[in-house]
């Protein structure tokens, strides 16, 4: 069985380097430089659905494993349901600035908009990453992965799984260009 946490933890690398993409588009956008505006609605689109979806849905069915071990000391997971909520707000606001983008004023607002985004997705992946997954990794048995993952519904990433979907094309090559430009 795969290692739900190696697949969440797979996730935040394969979100980070979308973010970093769009950190690039926000720093073309405060030189007066169009953005890449495909790029932009694929990372709206990808953060909309796949997170939404599936890669929140696993983290509230362990976080609720971890609740009822009363293994949240600090009480940080009880809040994780609203925080995915907060973070599905925010993404659907940041895909409503990117679909009406489309002159100077509003890439100003769209900058805007993706700073805001980019710093709640990565505070949100950092205390993942620093308190959830450590925690998890300690307190739940393979048994209790294994009841997790016997509650999740199966679908693979649309963006960088095996067989990603076509409506992601352009953002693709985006990443492509962005491990480019990394190297």
């Amino acid at each position: 069985m795969i290692d739900l946490l190696d697949e969440l933890q797979r996730d935040h690398t394969n979100m980070a380097a979308l973010l970093k993409i769009l950190e690039h588009q926000v720093h073309l956008v405060r030189k007066g430089k169009p953005a890449d505006r495909e790029a932009l609605r694929g990372i709206a689109e990808y953060f909309c659905d796949y997170p939404d979806l599936c890669h929140h849905p696993k983290e509230d069915i362990l976080a609720r494993r971890l609740l009822a071990k009363g293994a949240d000391e600090n009480n940080v997971l009880a809040k994780l349901p609203e925080q995915h909520e907060a973070l599905h707000d925010l993404t659907k606001a940041f895909a409503e600035t990117v679909g009406g983008a489309g002159d100077a004023k509003d890439d100003q607002a769209l900058a805007e908009a993706a700073e805001a985004f980019i710093d709640a997705q990565r505070r949100h992946i950092e205390m993942e990453e620093r308190y959830f997954f450590p925690l998890a990794r300690l307190a739940l048995s393979p048994n209790d992965m294994t009841d997790a993952a016997l509650e999740l519904v199966v679908r693979e990433d649309p963006l960088f799984g095996h067989s990603s979907e076509p409506r992601f094309e352009a953002l693709r090559e985006s990443i492509m260009e962005s491990e480019k430009r990394a190297s």
